[in-house]
C-alpha cells in the first residue's frame, strides 16, 4: 500500500493487487470486511484506473496524514480474496476503483458502513451483507438485483436497504439478536423463496412499493422480535413458527393460496389466506386473518387447537424501524447525495398521501402528527423501545417540514434532548493510598448533557460487579456515572475498557478488549450511577457476581420496562424482598449457560413477565406479599430451572414451554385463568398451587404437570397430568399412545421452592483472566479460572478491609491446609443444605 495523490489534493493510500494475482482480474469478486470503531464509508469512482492493479483509494477523513489510523490489506481467507478494513480512530473514505466487485460485505466493528452506487456485484450466485459487530450497515443500490441468492443479517447492530428493485431466486433476512433488517424496495420485489428469521428481540421488515411476490414463504421467530412483510403482495403457500414473548408477525398484506401456522408463546400472527389457514395454536397468542376468510380453518391435531378471527377495521400494517444514517461527509459526490433520505422520504409520501383532494391530504398529516407527539411522549418513558420510535418520529418530522414549518419546528422540539451524547473519559491506573500501595485503582467516568440518561449497562468482564446508586453524584456536572475498579495486577486493568453503546445511545459497556492476553490476580469492580431508578436493561457476561443495590434498576413506572440477561456463570442480584416494589410495564429475564437471576421484592405488578433459560441457568422471582400480572410466560431449553415464589400469584395467563429436563415451579398460593403448558423430554410443571380456570398440557416425551383447574382441563400426549384438589368440571384427554386417559388426582401438591441466594460481600476475587481475541466482532473469546485471595476493605466506597500486603505471595503451607479445611467443610455444609429442596403438602382449596 503506497500513499499518492487524489484529484483533490487530499492524501490517500492506493491498495493495489500484486500483479498477475487474481485480485488483479477486472471480473474477479472479493469480499470485504470492516472492523473497528468508527464509520466507513464504501463509494465507487471511475478513475480510468482499470487493469493497473489498483484496487482502492482510502483516506482518513479527519486527519488525511494520519496513517496509523486505518489499516487496509488484501488477503486470502479459506480461498477467498478478502480486503480488510480497520478504522481505529477516525472515520474512513475507501474509494473502490472497479466497479460491482464486492460479494460480500461483513461488519465486525462498532462503527456505520455505508455502501453507495456501483460498490457490490448485481448479479451473479450470491450478494450477502453480514452485519455481526454492533455498528450499522446502509445499503443504496439503484441498479436492479438479479443474484441467485440475496442475504441480509443483522446481529446486535442494524442494516438498513433501499433497493430500487431485485429478482433472485432465495432471499434470506435474519436478525439474531437485538438488532433490525429492514428493506426497502421501491418498485417490486420478486422471489422464488423467501426466509425471515429473527431470534432474540430484533425485528425484521421488508417493504415494496409496488408488490412483494413470492412462491414460496418461510417465516420463523423466537423471542421479542417482530416481523412485518407488505404493505402487499401475492405468494402460493407460507410457513409460520412463531414462539416467545410479545412481537407480532404481520403479513397481512400479502395474499397467500395457503398459510400453515405454528403459534407458541404470547405473540400475535396476522396473515392472509385465500384457500386454507392450518397449524397448532398454543399459548396466549392470537392468530388474526386480513381480508375475507379463508376456504379452511383447520388443525394438523385431532384436538382442534386452531383458532382464527378476522382483524379489526381499525388495522394498518406496523411501520418499520428505521436508523437513520450517519452519512459523513466525503470527498467527490457523495457530498451531494442525499438521496437516501430522500428516496425514504418519497415512499413514505407515495403510501401516505394518496387522497385526491388537497384538504384530505392536510387533515390526515395533522392528525398523523398529533398521534405521532403523543407516541414521542410516550417514548420517553418506554426506555426499552425508545429508539426505534424515536427514528420513526424523526420521519414525520422531515414530512411535516413540506406542510408547514410551524409543525416542523414544533416536533423538532419535541426530539430536544431525545438523542444520547453520552462519553467516557478514564484516569491513568493509580496505586490506592488506604491499602498499603498493594492495589490499582482506575476510574472511567460517563460524562452527559443535561436530559442524557443511562438506562443500559452492560458487563462483560470477571469478577464480583457492585452497581449502587450514590446521589452525591449529580452534585457533579455532566457526571452519569463511575466505573472504578481495583486490582492488584496492572495487567487486569489495562485489559477493560468501557465504551458507549453505539447502537443503544444510552447505555455503557464494561469489556475486555479485543486482544490477547492472560492475566492474574484480585479484582473488584464497582458501578455508581447518579440518576435513581433509571437503568432498564442489564445484562452481564463473563462475570461472576453483578448486585444491583437500591435504587438502581427502573421500580415505579408503569409505562417502562426492566430487561435482565446472564450469560455464561454470570450471577445476577435484584432487589430485595422486604423493601422493593416493582410496578412496571414487563419484566424480561434471560439466562443461558450456567448463570442464576435472582429478583425479590415485596410485590410485583406488571402487563407482563417473561423469563427465557437455556442450558443449566436458573432463574427466581420471589415477592414475599403478592405478584400480580397479565401475562406471565416461562420458556426453558435444557435443564433450566424457574421458581415463582409469592404469597398470592394473580394471572389472566399463564404460558410454560419447556423442552429437556428443565422444571418450572409456582408457589404458594395464587390464582389464573387460562394456562398453558407445553412440555418435550423430561421437563416438569409443578402448578398446583395455582387455582386456574382452564388448564391445557401438550406433551411428548416423559414431561409432567400438576395443575389445580376448576373449569376444563386438556391434555394431549402421553405424559403425566396430575390435578389437586377436586376434579375439573370437564376433563379432554386425547392420546394415540394410551387407550386411558392420562390425567389423574393428585396424591398431594408437590411443588419446589428456593432459598434466596445471598449476595456476596465486597471483597475481591482471585481470578485467572485468559482472553483471545475475536475474528468476528470486537468481544474477545475470555475464560476465566476462579482463585482465593485475601479480603480487603476500601474504606471510602463500601468495600471494607485494612493492611493487605503488598506482596502477592499470599499463601504458605499452613494457609493451603488452612483453605483446604475450609473448602472440604463448605463443601459437606452445602451437600447437606441444598439450595433447592421438595416440599410436599397438601393444600385444600378454602
Amino acid at each position: 500500500m503506497n500513499d499518492t495523490g487524489s484529484d483533490d489534493s487530499a492524501q490517500y493510500w492506493t491498495v493495489r493487487c500484486a500483479p498477475g494475482s487474481v485480485l488483479c482480474n477486472v471480473t474477479e469478486t472479493f469480499i470485504v470486511i470492516v472492523t473497528g470503531s468508527y464509520d466507513v464509508t464504501l463509494r465507487f469512482e471511475d478513475s480510468g484506473s482499470t487493469g493497473n492493479c489498483d484496487i482502492a483509494r482510502v483516506r482518513v477523513k479527519e486527519n488525511s496524514k494520519a496513517s496509523d489510523r486505518v489499516v487496509v490489506q488484501l488477503v486470502v481467507i479459506d480461498g477467498f480474496q478478502v480486503l480488510e478494513l480497520s478504522a481505529k480512530e477516525d472515520n474512513v473514505d475507501v474509494v473502490l476503483l472497479q466497479k460491482e466487485r464486492v460479494k460480500q460485505l461483513i461488519n465486525q466493528g462498532s462503527g456505520d458502513v455505508v455502501v453507495l452506487e456501483n460498490v457490490h456485484v448485481v448479479s451473479g450466485p450470491r450478494l450477502i451483507f453480514s452485519n455481526i459487530g454492533s455498528g450499522n450497515i446502509f445499503i443504496k443500490p439503484s441498479t436492479p438485483i438479479t443474484v441467485d441468492t440475496l442475504e441480509l443479517g443483522s446481529g446486535n447492530g442494524n442494516i438498513q436497504a433501499s433497493f430500487y428493485e431485485f429478482d433472485v431466486k432465495t432471499f434470506v433476512l435474519d436478525a439474531s439478536s437485538s438488532g433490525f433488517t429492514t428493506v426497502v424496495v421501491e418498485s417490486n420485489a420478486t422471489v422464488d423463496s423467501l426466509t425471515l428469521t429473527a431470534q432474540g428481540s430484533g425485528s425484521l421488515c421488508l417493504t415494496a412499493g409496488s408488490s412483494i411476490i413470492s412462491n414460496h414463504v418461510k417465516i420463523e421467530k423466537v423471542g421479542a422480535g417482530g416481523i412485518s412483510l407488505g404493505p402487499r403482495g401475492t405468494c402460493q403457500d407460507a410457513s409460520i413458527l412463531t414462539g416467545g414473548s410479545v412481537g407480532t408477525i404481520d403479513i397481512g398484506g400479502i395474499q397467500c393460496q395457503d398459510v400453515d401456522v405454528d403459534l407458541f408463546g404470547s405473540g400475535d400472527v396476522v396473515v392472509q389466506a385465500t384457500n386454507s389457514l392450518a397449524g397448532d395454536v398454543f399459548g396466549n397468542g392470537h392468530l388474526k386473518y386480513y381480508g375475507v376468510a379463508p376456504q379452511s380453518i383447520d388443525s394438523r391435531n385431532y384436538m382442534g387447537l386452531v383458532t382464527a378471527m378476522p382483524v379489526s377495521s381499525s388495522y394498518h400494517r406496523p411501520e418499520c424501524k428505521i436508523t437513520p444514517s450517519k452519512f459523513t461527509k466525503s470527498t467527490g459526490d457523495l457530498n451531494k447525495d442525499n438521496s437516501l433520505i430522500d428516496y425514504d422520504l418519497s415512499f413514505v409520501q407515495d403510501n401516505t398521501l394518496c387522497a385526491s383532494s388537497i384538504m384530505l391530504i392536510v387533515a390526515i398529516i395533522l392528525r398523523w402528527f398529533n398521534e405521532s407527539r403523543r407516541r414521542a411522549r410516550e417514548e420517553q418513558r418506554q426506555t426499552l423501545i425508545h429508539t426505534g420510535r424515536q427514528v420513526y418520529a424523526h420521519w414525520i418530522a422531515v414530512l411535516m417540514k413540506h406542510v408547514s414549518i410551524f409543525t416542523t419546528i414544533a416536533f423538532a422540539l419535541l426530539q430536544t434532548g431525545a438523542e444520547s451524547t453520552l462519553s467516557v473519559e478514564s484516569t491513568e491506573p493509580l496505586r490506592s493510598n488506604d491499602l498499603n500501595g498493594a492495589f490499582l485503582e482506575k476510574v472511567w467516568t460517563v460524562n452527559g448533557d443535561n436530559g442524557d440518561v443511562l438506562n443500559d449497562l452492560t458487563v462483560q468482564i470477571a469478577g464480583n460487579v457492585f452497581v449502587d446508586y450514590d446521589a452525591s453524584l449529580r452534585d457533579v456536572n455532566g457526571v452519569k456515572a463511575k466505573i472504578i475498579m481495583r486490582s492488584s495486577s496492572p495487567d487486569m486493568v489495562n485489559l477493560v475498557g468501557v465504551t458507549v453503546h453505539e447502537a443503544a445511545g444510552s447505555g455503557v459497556r464494561v469489556h475486555f478488549k479485543n486482544t490477547n492476553a492472560r492475566v492474574v490476580g484480585e479484582v473488584v469492580t464497582q458501578v455508581i450511577v447518579s440518576d435513581p431508578n433509571v437503568l432498564s436493561s442489564v445484562s452481564a457476561t463473563n462475570s461472576d457476581k453483578v448486585v444491583l443495590g437500591d435504587g438502581v434498576v427502573v421500580s415505579n413506572d408503569p409505562s417502562a420496562s426492566l430487561e435482565l440477561d446472564a450469560s455464561g456463570d454470570a450471577d445476577m442480584f435484584v432487589g430485595s424482598s422486604t423493601q422493593d416494589q416493582f410496578t412496571l410495564k414487563a419484566i424480561d429475564i434471560a439466562s443461558a449457560g450456567d448463570g442464576h437471576v435472582q429478583v425479590l421484592a415485596s410485590s410485583i405488578q406488571a402487563d407482563s413477565i417473561t423469563v427465557s433459560l437455556s442450558g443449566d441457568s436458573k432463574a427466581a422471582i420471589i415477592a414475599t406479599d403478592h405478584i400480580t400480572v397479565d401475562s406471565m410466560v416461562s420458556a426453558i431449553s435444557g435443564d433450566g430451572k424457574i421458581f415463582v415464589e409469592t404469597a398470592n400469584l394473580h394471572s389472566q395467563r399463564l404460558s410454560a414451554t419447556l423442552s429437556g429436563d428443565g422444571k418450572v415451579s409456582y408457589s404458594s398460593a395464587g390464582s389464573c385463568v387460562d394456562q398453558t403448558i407445553h412440555l418435550s423430554g423430561d421437563a416438569a410443571v409443578y402448578a398446583g398451587s395455582i387455582v386456574c380456570k382452564n388448564s391445557m398440557v401438550a406433551t411428548s416425551g416423559d414431561g409432567k404437570a400438576i395443575v389445580q383447574t376448576t373449569d376444563t382441563l386438556t391434555s394431549v400426549g402421553g405424559g403425566s397430568v396430575k390435578y389437586v384438589n377436586s376434579p375439573p368440571h370437564r376433563v379432554v384427554s386425547s392420546s394415540i399412545f394410551r387407550k386411558h386417559s392420562n390425567v389423574k388426582p393428585a396424591k398431594y401438591n408437590k411443588f419446589k421452592t428456593h432459598r434466596p441466594s445471598t449476595p456476596p460481600t465486597r471483597v475481591p476475587t482471585h481470578l485467572t483472566v485468559v482472553v483471545k481475541s475475536a475474528w468476528f466482532g470486537d468481544s474477545p473469546h475470555v475464560s476465566v479460572y476462579s482463585g482465593i485471595g485475601y479480603p480487603i476493605v476500601i474504606d471510602d466506597t463500601g468495600f471494607a478491609v485494612t493492611g493487605y500486603p503488598s506482596n502477592q505471595n499470599h499463601f504458605g503451607l499452613f494457609s493451603v491446609f488452612t483453605v483446604v479445611g475450609i473448602v472440604v467443610v463448605i463443601a459437606i455444609a452445602a451437600f447437606k443444605f441444598r439450595e433447592r429442596h421438595t416440599r410436599e403438602k397438601y393444600a385444600p382449596l378454602a
